[in-house]
């Protein structure tokens, strides 16, 4: 034991720059700041630095003998059990990874500490679709527990360390499992349901369903939701788990951690100037205590400054969403999440000029937090282009903290992750091109044990940018302060371990595990579909093994624009840096369930599931219809990314290695070309021309890009699978809820296979969507007799202001549900909404209406409407909102006892529908015999 607490300990100081800590920071429930500013990086009360004499020692670590293994099995795992995709069983010799996209999981031998050795033991199918997500280890050391997400299942692994099997036992737990964890003991597993809003409970010998625990009813009683509503299954969606464990085999003192994957509404609390819309929500993670068997949430806190402003001056703050992950070390909580900040500016604009003309060109740009001991940090400015400071003012990595004892967040001991690393980077004067990197989507974070895979006072961790391809080491104080991030202190160094500059690149990591001493590490990649060994001896990646075999063909292409839709590196982000991607608005391909103040005015993130049909066409797309081609979201990623985006003309510079630059571009939306540029004749953007004939060599159009980008993600747009429904009904309501949704005249805007009927009528060219001469503009389409006057407009062109870009859509495909009152949101109290656009002042298109969303997966769409208007279908469906929901149906169709029952019924249909339900056909007239064709923009044809 001794000989293993040393080499745990010389590993952890060597590898990880750990040093001796001591202890000076505040008390945990103190709330006080306990940050000092990050820019000075020098010795800290928090900190002792390794002296530069022991550097040399770090090569001798690498090369000690691995001391004994622990004993095979044990009465009590060594420390808390957690959700990922990947597990290290607590002697060493075993690691599980789940293959999420291949439907398998792949169980590897280990050998030696540091390096690390592994070679793969077997692959095993847990079948077709299954989508394996997340893995949980016994305290035997033998045994695994995989949940499988599309198929609603928990699968057991036996015999690790021998011939791995996989059980024929399954269990049925809930809609869209994504977490896995056990107790101490190993006796209970906990698998959290996504899609349901419940963690099942499960005897681990026998697979048994024991308990469900509802976490719709703990959310909905927290006024998160409005007064009144009453809990149902889906409205939490529970993303990760933690299990504490204090070393003994009493279970009733420990507690179940889950996170909320969603940000929830704070209400009418907090700030009431435009800095509220970056404040408006908080983060929940809910409490289960073992022995009580009690449920409690605890909020967490938005962040005022995110350390960054934007064009307009203003500080940014953000709150956390998509809380992704759970780590448990020193009587904290850890939780990972991407912190958000919606309001307005968010895309590029140009500043006011300084006040000083003669004054450099950025002398007027302030890019640092007003308060030097915000949990952002304190950061010098870097040049930069002032049109694009928004990019850094949208989301950020971050790490939240919750006090185990007290259940209460621990505000001061955030961590903003892109401030504190951007502070890093200046200090240390690292070039602001790719060499920089920001954890993009954290999605896994995991302390380094200090002995025997305990985390008691354990101070490093390691955060898995998802987006970046990378781990971030961030290390705490024994008090919880942050001392530090990547390695200010050691030149010898880096900064973050790069696991795509492999020998074997590792791309799109989605999950981490430390081995029981910290000196080693495995990590699991989507993409490249392969795990890295990193050893934290030199803070690198020893070697990659694969895991499952890459795809081909078709599968092959969904995988790369997969990845294209979720990296921020290389042409995807600004610099390459990591700062954003598409992913980060839609994860899995859907919803963040944020309204963002973009140019047209506040927007509902939408789920894109729903953008293509089986030929793979897509719908009008946004909710001013605005887009009729996939690639025209490159101008998102030229401005709200800060990227170089793929419609180019060159791959690259010619240098070796190529850099990609902004001179790559092929412009088209009738901006100035710069250098090297190349533009075309006629804009190709938005509803103009066709994106789609220059942003690839197959493209008819003239200048062509060089690359297959655009197509290969809307390939993967194609594949996104819709989300498992909750079981928020019988069957019968279902059945009588389908019949209700036609007699109400749903399906005049809900219908086809897509459930909308909004859908692209016309071939994007010059021949319709030229700006003058094009059919969109010289043909016309008339409301019809019989529709509704205030449900859309009167008719005209079909396209509306192709020469005024805040203004051009499609005016057919808009309808009038009574979101948007003379520049007024309509929202039910408690939902704050203003209906400006991006400059937060001008009043925000709308008043014709706005494009129908699908259908798909709506149960787990909230909040709904062009600007998140109602919190919960209920609020959809209900009073507030009746010109949306009346609108077809006959009069007194939900009044009464009656209509109780048929409003039950309703949303027990709407909230079951996914791909597998039969889609209910476009009428051919709506409203009777008297009433109209619906599709009026296919009028066109």
């Amino acid at each position: 034991m001794t000989r293993s607490l040393s080499l745990g300990l010389l590993a952890c100081t060597l590898g990880c720059s750990l040093g001796t800590s001591v202890v000076g920071g505040p008390a945990l429930d103190s709330g006080a700041p306990s940050d000092s500013p990050v820019a000075d990086l020098g010795p800290s009360e928090d900190r002792e630095d390794v002296p530069e004499a022991d550097l040399g020692s770090i090569t001798d670590v690498s090369t000690v003998d691995a001391p004994d293994a622990p004993p095979f099995g044990r009465p009590v795992l060594p420390g808390p059990s957690r959700s990922s995709a990947v597990a290290i069983t607590s002697d060493d010799r075993v690691a599980v990874a789940v293959n999420r996209s291949a439907h398998s999981v792949t169980v590897f031998r280990l050998t030696g500490r540091s390096p690390l050795s592994a070679e793969r033991v077997v692959e095993l199918s847990t079948g077709a679709g299954s989508e394996p997500w997340s893995v949980a280890l016994a305290p035997d050391d033998d045994t695994a527990y995989v949940a499988l997400r599309r198929e609603g299942q928990l699968v057991r692994i036996d015999g690790l360390h021998g011939t791995p099997t996989l059980s024929a036992t399954r269990a049925r737990v809930g809609a869209e499992p994504t977490g896995v964890a056990l107790s101490p003991s190993g006796r209970t597993v906990f698998v959290s349901n996504w899609g349901e809003g419940t963690v099942s409970v499960l005897d681990a010998s026998t697979l048994a369903v024991t308990d469900t625990l509802d976490l719709n009813a703990a959310l909905a009683s927290g006024g998160y939701l409005g007064a009144g509503v009453a809990a149902r299954r889906g409205l939490a969606h529970p993303r990760a788990l933690a299990v504490t464990n204090d070393g003994d085999a009493d279970e009733a003192d420990e507690a179940l951690y889950v996170t909320e994957f969603f940000a929830q509404r704070r209400g009418t609390s907090g700030p009431t100037g435009l800095e509220r819309f970056d404040q408006s929500h908080v983060g929940v993670v809910y409490r289960y205590a073992l022995g009580a068997r009690s449920l409690v949430a605890t909020p967490l806190s938005p962040a005022a400054d995110m350390g960054f402003r934007g064009t307009d001056g203003a500080v940014a703050g953000c709150f956390p969403n998509q809380l992704s992950s759970l780590a448990i070390a020193s009587g904290r909580v850890y939780v990972t999440a991407l912190c958000e900040s919606p309001r307005g500016p968010v895309g590029p604009v140009a500043p006011p000029p300084p006040a000083d003309a003669g004054a450099p060109a950025d002398a007027s740009v302030v890019d640092v937090p007003t308060d030097a001991s915000s949990d952002a940090g304190s950061a010098p400015v870097a040049p930069l282009d002032p049109s694009l400071l928004n990019v850094r003012t949208q989301h950020t990595g971050a790490v939240f903290v919750i006090d185990h004892a007290t259940g209460a967040e621990l505000p001061s001991q955030r961590v903003l992750l892109n401030a504190r690393f951007f502070a890093l980077y200046e200090s240390r004067r690292v070039a602001d091109d790719a060499s920089r990197r920001y954890p993009l989507l954290p999605v896994d974070l995991v302390f380094q044990p200090l002995v025997a895979g305990s985390t008691v006072g354990a101070t490093v961790a390691w955060v898995v940018g998802y987006g970046s391809d990378a781990l971030f080491r961030v290390r705490f104080s024994p008090s919880g302060s942050l001392v530090e991030v990547g390695n200010p202190t050691v030149a010898t160094l880096p900064h973050f371990i790069d696991l795509g500059a492999a020998a074997t690149p590792a791309r799109l990591p989605y999950g981490l595990a430390m081995t029981s001493s910290g000196a080693s590490a495995v990590s699991v990649q989507e993409h490249s579909r392969n795990v890295a060994l990193v050893a934290f001896s030199n803070q690198s990646v020893s070697s990659v093994l694969e895991s499952s075999a890459s795809p081909a063909g078709a599968a092959a292409q969904v995988a790369d624009g997969r990845r294209f839709f979720v990296t921020g590196l290389g042409r995807w982000s600004l610099k390459g840096q990591g700062w954003n991607s598409c992913e980060a608005c839609h994860p899995d391909g859907l919803t963040d369930s944020v309204t963002w103040y973009f140019g047209r005015g506040p927007r509902q993130t939408p789920a894109l599931d729903g953008t293509l049909d089986a030929m793979g066409a897509p719908r009008v797309m946004g909710w001013s219809a605005v887009f009729d081609e996939v690639a025209d979201f490159e101008l998102n990623v030229r401005g709200n990314s800060g990227g170089v985006g793929a419609v180019v003309h060159r791959a690259g510079d010619g240098a070796t290695p190529p850099r990609v630059s902004p001179e790559d571009r092929i412009v088209f939306d009738g901006s100035p070309v710069v250098g090297m540029q190349q533009r075309t004749a006629t804009p190709q953007d938005g509803l103009s021309g066709s994106i789609d004939s220059i942003a690839t060599p197959a493209g008819t159009g003239m200048p062509r890009g060089v690359l297959t980008d655009w197509s290969l993600i809307g390939r993967y747009l194609g594949e996104i699978r819709t989300p498992r429904p909750p079981s928020t009904g019988s069957d019968v309501d279902v059945r009588e809820g389908r019949l209700i949704f036609t007699q109400a005249g749903c399906d005049g805007c809900h219908a086809g296979p897509r459930w909308s009927l909004s859908r692209r009528f016309y071939p994007p060219g010059e021949g319709s969507s030229d700006r003058v001469t094009g059919s969109l503009i010289t043909r016309r389409w008339s409301r019809p007799p019989g529709a509704p006057t205030a449900l859309m407009p009167e008719g005209g062109t079909f396209r509306r202001s192709p020469f005024e870009a805040a203004s051009d859509q499609i005016a057919c495909a808009l309808r009038d549900v009574g979101t948007w009152a003379s520049g007024r949101g309509v929202a039910p109290e408690g939902v704050d909404l203003l209906e400006v656009r991006a400059d937060m002042a001008t009043v925000s298109q709308g008043a014709t209406g706005f494009n129908p969303p699908s259908l798909l997966g709506v149960a787990h769409g909230a909040p709904y409407f062009h600007a998140g208007n109602a919190r919960t279908l209920e609020e959809a469906l209900g009073p507030r909102f009746a010109t949306h929901r009346d609108v077809f149906a006959p009069t007194g169709m939900f009044e009464g006892a009656g209509g109780v029952v048929r409003l039950r019924q309703l949303l027990a249909f709407v909230a079951s529908i996914d791909e597998r339900t039969e889609p209910i056909a476009t009428p051919a007239r709506i409203g009777g015999s008297s009433g109209f064709d619906p599709d009026v923009c296919g009028q066109l044809r």
